[in-house]
């Protein structure tokens, strides 16, 4: 009996192990809210029409009564909205923000891992990706148009039903702007809380339960 049970710890100790490594950062928790503070886990990809290249995302500065930063959903201690520059933007001409930007993290999966979350954004989401894995918009629990406030004000969740392992590039594009529709400006920014759940890869699963085989059959034959 003691080696039997000596076996399911074992195992036990293997998920634990897993569990510990895996780490997932939700853009800005506990971090100061101060526009144009940098978020050290995030890195924001910008259109060609400012420049190009990809740069530390920092905390966009949404303190100001007017449109769209007064119905941006409220920061809290779990997660903040960040963008390419303190004011998302808002300072410059809408031909130079609008395009597609692309939020990117590491996410460390473990020995194996699910990852899901909830999201806002400044315009609509056009993919989500973890390395080469494109899933577009399919993970996302609800899809609205382009120029619907329900991006930045009531956001949505998501869901990734792939288990990876191991260190993994999580990106998030999204698109400012809206097609055939001009303003005189239009900034943009982008927040997720991430959630991910640890799960034993099935080869370490195989290794538990083979070792409790052998364990039981030992046994039995004493």
């Amino acid at each position: 009996m003691k080696q039997t049970k000596a076996l399911f710890t074992l195992v036990g100790l293997t998920v634990a192990a897993d569990a510990a490594m895996a780490q997932a950062f939700s853009t800005g928790p506990g971090l100061a809210m101060t526009g144009g503070t940098v978020d050290p886990n995030w890195s924001v990809t910008v259109p060609a029409t400012l420049g190009g290249g990809t740069a530390s995302a920092v905390m966009l500065n949404h303190t100001a009564a007017d449109f769209p930063y007064n119905v941006y959903v409220a920061n809290d201690a779990a997660s903040q909205w960040i963008s390419f520059t303190a004011d998302g933007g808002d300072s410059l001409s809408p031909a130079l923000t609008t395009g597609n930007y692309t939020y990117t993290t590491s996410v460390n999966f473990g020995g194996g891992g699910l990852l899901s979350g909830y999201l806002w954004s400044d315009n609509a989401v056009l993919d989500v990706s973890v390395g080469a894995n494109s899933y577009g918009t399919a993970p996302l629990a609800t899809v609205y148009g382009d120029g619907s406030v329900g991006w930045f004000q009531t956001g949505t969740a998501f869901s990734l039903n792939t288990v990876f392992t191991g260190v993994q590039t999580v990106a998030f594009t999204i698109r400012n702007g809206v097609p055939g529709e001009t303003y005189d400006r239009d900034p943009t920014a982008f927040r997720t809380e991430l959630s991910l759940s640890p799960v034993p890869e099935p080869f370490t699963v195989g290794l538990g339960v083979a070792a409790l085989a052998v364990g039981l059959r030992r046994r039995k034959n004493r």
